[in-house]
């Protein structure tokens, strides 16, 4: 992937959607952290693991829409089939657990940190400060355990 498009897209998403990037990819690139999406796009792209394709994924994924269309002249169908025949980059859990938080209230939001809490701390605050991306990374385990899931 040429270092344009990448700095085309980084420079197009806004802070939740790096974020959101940034947790899909986090089982792709298990072996580093990278500090920020260019970062991360460099490093796949490196690796060989950022074809159009992946890219095409992702932007799906963070639901840039208009990105596919301007970047790859792609629609959102042509790349729904595209997964629906070929591997993806992202894991089922990690898709899953995003199109959950998508769906999430506040008050949601809330109940589950309360449900969570004995994994993410008891600091005063951290309700305010916790996203649903943090709940769903900081253990999968629980989530094993409580049957939402059968295989991570």
């Amino acid at each position: 992937m040429s270092t344009e498009v990448i700095h085309q897209v980084e420079e197009a998403l806004d802070e939740d959607e790096k974020k959101m990037l940034l947790f899909l990819c986090r089982d792709v690139a298990a072996d580093v952290a990278p500090l920020n999406v260019r970062d991360l796009l460099d490093i796949l792209s490196e690796r060989g693991m950022l074809s159009a394709m992946g890219l095409a994924e992702l932007l799906y994924r963070v639901r840039r829409f208009d990105l596919l269309k301007r970047i790859f002249k792609m629609d959102r169908k042509a790349v729904e089939a595209h997964l629906l025949r070929h591997p993806r980059l992202i894991s089922d859990y990690r898709v899953l657990m995003t199109e959950i938080g998508g769906n999430l209230e506040k008050s949601d939001l809330s109940s589950l940190f309360f449900l969570m809490r004995d994994y993410t701390g008891r600091e005063k605050g951290a309700k305010d400060k916790v996203s649903f991306l943090f709940l769903g990374s900081c253990s999968q385990e629980p989530i094993r355990r409580w049957g939402v899931i059968s295989r991570v």
